[in-house]
């Protein structure tokens, strides 16, 4: 359809060299059947429409490597 937004990301995976987490958009494909039970709601994100597309936020803390 022209002019259709493109569907949204399945997920975003932010990184550091240690460790990985994955945060998950509302309404996404396999939220409510995620055969590793890995989806918590605090890690789904629910975008928000804004001028320039959608935007979310998310804060999380990194523990100190030890």
């Amino acid at each position: 359809m022209p002019g259709a937004p493109p569907p949204p990301p399945k997920g975003v995976r932010p990184r550091t060299p240690d460790r990985t987490t994955q945060l998950y958009f509302k309404g996404g494909e396999h939220i409510q059947d995620d055969v590793a039970s890995a989806v918590k709601p605090e890690l789904v994100l629910d975008p928000q429409p804004t001028e320039g597309g959608n935007e979310v936020t998310h804060h999380f803390v990194l523990d100190p490597a030890s």
